[in-house]
């Protein structure tokens, strides 16, 4: 079993050079040769080896002398007794040391009693007589209080109550003096009085034959003074006769500044001119310590600018050479060969059982700074202690680095342990050795190896995540254990918002995998385990909830808690704060949630958080009773109406009749107040659906009477006013008067016009603007109006046949464009179908053009529509059409390639009834002609019609001149003449060749006509080349145009 070794100086000089040895030679040398009777001092820093050093010079001193002149070494521990009276113990120590056996007084009974003597204690007694009021003095007082009390009760009180009670309150007094004695018997005196004494005593109480005093004792101890020391001291040295004692004033080094300063300057007064002979005083001293002691006495002088120390008086060092004559310096130490006694002394702690691993000689050699006996007995020693309890698996090395770094780990353990900083050079060794950190932490924690990480960490851990302080949980990331300690650690942990914060940073940035998703539904199973309601959102429920599968199950759990709390006294709006970020982490669907379920809370609750929340209320599950809320808001003061708000957003789950009848009823009744009508009309547009007739709350009297007494024109009233009079257009009574607010209607200004428009929808439609833009008196005003409505209006709310009705006016009367105003009416594409097939006729044919330019959904569906209805008109309703040249022509004729197969017939039953007929078409041969471009561009192939006109012509000869000019230029496109046997002549027969309407329409088909001439039969074509010809030479001669024609035709 190991041994720990004293610590104790070895006498031997075991330094390389001998150095202590000469020195202990020179100053016992010194000493016997009585050279100097004066202190000595020995300098040398703390563990230098001067207490090795003293006991060198006993050894030296007492080498071949007998008892009769040995000299005996008396030390005085200074840290030992640093709270003790110096002189005295020096004085109480020193004689017990020289009345040991084997020691100059050895048995003496002398000293002890002259010592007893000089130190003894003095008694001072002070004594006072202190009067005492007697238990017997204190009762008579107290019956002369309760008597008079005891008569008024009896008197007050029916019998026998007043009586029971007043001998109650006479034994009560009797009791209290009479305990109150005995208590002081007992304990101020000591007393165990029997009955027979009490009772005397208090009989001679009240014979006032008892006193009391009271003896003050005072104990006063004194330090023996300087003058007694040293002449005791004298005296001791006579007693010696020839045997010498050496004082040893040691461990100074090891004493507070204060103690220091305390006991050096003892040792001043006392030694410093003592100079006996049988007695030396040693002094060994650590010069730095006493510097440092006497710090604040140092004196420096600084240079004339105050910049540097000029001067600089050590006052340490000025006591040190006023105590000592004589100071001997004791050098460092230079251990040679201390691995020798180091394995020496472990060899004496262990025995030969454990063998000294190098590592242990490396690992000292390294970390420490020097290598003194007593180090190395001090570090041996602590080894023999920690492996003692210490695992038995722990290698040795690891209990020395223990030893070394112990201090770091105490302050940082689980930095230190798994990251030491004190390895020093030895780190390259033992930084990446993982069995250092696992006997590391066993050693510190006192805990098995093999347990010690996994139980440290998990403590440590739970801790960090407890008080959201991660230290050593980011270390540990990314190690083996580093799951299995979190895991166990989160089972632990008591503060769940701590420990959500914490994770949240832990995991900050790291992609979700399933060790993170257990960890987070671990630490969620754990906050339900320990939840018992809580009254208010709190940050780490987002975080919870973003970091969880079980997102719906803490929804409806905090939810349900929430609930439970909100309650007249909870802040709803801190309640709603919570619920808009829960609803931002995703997959929470909070809102959703809160649609299937509800709280009721107070109608005044409710109202502030609608005006907070307003169209987003639903999203919270708080509702109110309606019936109660309608009654809340109808008992309200009406200039509270002024600032209410959340009207709009509920109406369409709450009725409110009696708050709605009151709004009504409040305008007509405070019709010439303008500022509630002002705040009672905004209300009344929250329950009613807008255009309101104005005039159903207003007659035009009493809006006349409100906007005359309105002084700001400016004001947002007073447009409110100008909307709801132009609302009544041209019904309004004051109309044509001349008023001011008229004239500002008259001559509105575009900046008035967005403002009125704002608000005039209110009260009338956009339709209805766009209407009255034909009739209304003022319409500069409203061609504003209107243009701002089509461009920037909102709701707005038109009849889009009724508007189209009025197409052509809206834009004879207004600046709107068409491309704007189509533009706008696709807005209502959804209300198309209020357009029919039966409708068309009722509109403008300048829509029906428009619409080929803009395209917009509504218009084309327009065209769709009319083309339906150009399909539905029969074949003799479109003959009359084309006669007439009616609606129906103009629709088809505004640019409309349909076909219509109705249409088709009409046209070839009137060109074939004109060719065949002698009398003359009513219609006219640009409308044919017009009709047939718009049915040749609609892909219909016209030319089979012509054909058979054509043949007409050939088979009956009926052409002439007024027929020709009509068919003319048809026959000539469409008739395909050049290719039918018999056309020239069928169809221009020489008689009319000579017409000049004639030559102007062969002129304008000129090509046509020269395929058909040279087409013909040389035969058939003599008559009508002579006739040109003839035409040429004759009437025709002076027309360039018809003679170029002829010439160019080369006949």
């Amino acid at each position: 079993m190991a041994k720990l070794l004293k610590n104790k100086p070895c006498n031997d000089d075991l330094f390389e050079g001998k150095s202590h040895e000469h020195l202990a030679e020179v100053i016992a040398k010194h000493i016997k040769n009585d050279n100097y009777r004066g202190l000595i001092g020995i300098d040398g820093g703390w563990g230098s080896g001067k207490s090795n050093l003293v006991g060198m010079i006993e050894y030296k001193l007492n080498q071949d002398l007998t008892d009769n002149n040995k000299y005996h070494f008396f030390t005085y521990d200074a840290w030992a007794h640093q709270n003790d009276l110096p002189r005295r113990t020096i004085l109480e120590e020193m004689v017990e040391f020289l009345t040991l056996p084997n020691r100059p007084f050895d048995g003496s009974v002398k000293w002890h009693k002259r010592l007893d003597n000089l130190l003894a204690k003095k008694k001072e007694t002070s004594t006072k007589t202190v009067p005492s009021l007697g238990a017997g003095f204190i009762l008579a007082i107290l019956i002369a209080i309760v008597t008079p009390v005891s008569k008024i009760l009896c008197q007050y009180l029916t019998h026998p109550w007043g009586l029971v009670i007043s001998v109650l309150l006479y034994v009560i007094v009797v009791w209290f003096a009479l305990s109150r004695h005995s208590k002081k018997m007992t304990e101020k005196y000591g007393q165990n009085p029997t009955t027979e004494q009490y009772i005397t005593e208090l009989f001679l109480i009240y014979a006032d034959k008892v006193n009391e005093e009271t003896k003050h004792e005072v104990l006063i101890e004194r330090e023996p003074t300087s003058r007694s020391f040293k002449k005791w001291m004298s005296e001791i040295s006579e007693e010696l006769n020839g045997r010498h004692l050496v004082i040893v004033i040691d461990n100074m080094d090891r004493l507070p500044k204060t103690k220091v300063q305390e006991l050096w300057a003892t040792i001043h007064s006392i030694f410093t001119d003592l100079e006996l002979e049988n007695l030396r005083v040693i002094i060994p001293f650590d010069r730095e310590h006493i510097k440092c002691a006497f710090q604040s006495e140092d004196i420096h002088t600084w240079d004339q600018n105050d910049k540097c120390v000029k001067e600089n008086i050590v006052y340490g060092n000025d006591f040190i050479n006023k105590t000592f004559q004589i100071v001997y310096r004791v050098a460092p130490p230079i251990l040679s060969g201390w691995k020798n006694y180091f394995k020496h002394m472990w060899n004496e702690a262990f025995g030969p059982e454990i063998e000294l691993d190098e590592a242990i000689l490396q690992i000292y050699d390294i970390l420490t700074k020097e290598h003194s006996p007593r180090k190395i007995i001090a570090f041996i020693n602590e080894f023999v202690t920690i492996k003692e309890i210490a695992d038995h698996e722990i290698e040795d090395k690891y209990i020395a680095l223990f030893i070394f770094g112990k201090e770091k780990i105490s302050s940082e353990p689980i930095k230190e342990i798994l990251d030491p900083s004190f390895l020093g050079s030895l780190d390259f060794i033992y930084k990446t050795d993982n069995r250092m950190k696992q006997c590391l932490s066993s050693l510190y924690y006192q805990l098995p190896v093999q347990n010690a990480m996994d139980v440290v960490f998990v403590r440590t851990v739970t801790q960090e995540l407890d008080n959201n302080a991660l230290q050593m949980l980011p270390q540990l990331k990314g190690t083996a254990k580093f799951w299995t300690i979190l895991d166990h650690s989160i089972v632990s942990v008591t503060n769940i918002p701590n420990a959500v914060k914490a994770l949240d940073t832990l995991f900050n940035g790291d992609s979700l995998n399933r060790n993170i998703n257990r960890t987070w539904s671990s630490l969620y199973n754990k906050f339900v385990s320990q939840f018992t309601g809580i009254s208010q959102y709190e940050d780490y429920h987002s975080v919870l909830l973003s970091n969880i599968s079980q997102k719906k199950e803490m929804v409806k759990l905090l939810i349900n808690s929430y609930f439970m709390h909100l309650d007249s006294s909870v802040n709803v709006n801190g309640y709603t704060n919570g619920i808009d970020k829960l609803e931002k982490v995703e997959g929470a669907n909070v809102y959703q949630y809160l649609r299937n379920v509800h709280k009721e809370i107070t109608p005044e609750k409710f109202v502030e958080f609608v005006s907070d929340k307003k169209e987003g209320f639903h999203n919270y599950g708080l509702i109110c009773n309606p019936s109660e809320l309608d009654s809340y808001l109808n008992g309200l003061e009406l200039d509270k109406y002024k600032d209410l708000s959340i009207v709009p957003y509920i109406m369409n789950g709450y009725e409110l009749p009696n708050y709605s009848q009151r709004i009504k009823q409040s305008i007509s009744e405070n019709s010439n107040d303008a500022t509630k009508v002002e705040f009672l009309v905004k209300r009344l547009h929250e329950i009613e659906t807008s255009p309101i007739d104005v005039s159903n709350y207003l007659t035009d009297s009493k809006l006349h009477s409100l906007i005359t007494s309105t002084s700001d024109s400016n004001s947002d009233f007073y447009d409110e006013l100008l909307a709801m009079i132009m609302s009544r257009f041209s019904d309004y009574t004051n109309i044509n008067a001349n008023y001011s607010y008229i004239t500002t209607i008259k001559n509105m200004d575009s900046g008035r016009a967005v403002k009125v428009a704002s608000k005039i929808q209110k009260y009338t439609t956009f339709g209805n603007v766009l209407q009255q833009l034909k009739s209304y008196q003022h319409n500069n005003a409203l061609r504003l109006i209107a243009k701002e409505l089509l461009l920037n209006g909102e709701n707005r709310k038109l009849s889009v046949l009724s508007v189209l009705k009025f197409y052509d006016s809206i834009f004879e009367k207004s600046d709107i464009k068409v491309d704007e105003f189509w533009h706008c009416l696709d807005n209502w594409y959804e209300h198309k179908t209020t357009i029919t097939v039966a409708h068309i006729p009722e509109l403008s044919i300048q829509l029906f053009k428009d619409l080929q330019i803009v395209k917009t959904k509504l218009g084309k569906y327009i065209l769709e529509i009319a083309n339906q209805y150009l399909a539905s008109i029969t074949q003799d309703n479109w003959k009359l059409s084309i006669t007439k040249k009616d609606f129906n022509y103009q629709l088809f004729t505004s640019d409309y390639p349909k076909q219509y197969q109705n249409l088709i017939d009409a046209v070839k039953l009137e060109l074939k009834e004109h060719a065949k007929s002698s009398s003359y078409s009513p219609v006219d041969k640009n409308t044919i002609c017009d009709l047939l471009d718009v049915i040749s561009s609609a892909g219909y192939n016209i030319n089979p019609i012509i054909y058979d006109v054509r043949n007409i012509f050939i088979q009956s000869s009926t052409m002439d001149v007024k027929k020709f000019v009509y068919f003319g230029n048809i026959l000539f496109r469409y008739g395909n003449l050049s290719n039918k046997q018999g056309a020239l002549i069928g169809v221009l027969p020489t008689e009319i060749l000579g017409n000049n309407e004639v030559l102007n329409i062969i002129l304008n088909n000129a090509n046509a006509f020269k395929e058909l001439l040279f087409s013909t039969p040389e035969a058939d074509r003599k008559e009508h080349i002579a006739k040109l010809n003839a035409l040429k030479k004759g009437e025709y001669a002076q027309d360039k145009s018809v003679t170029e024609f002829i010439e160019n035709l080369g006949i």
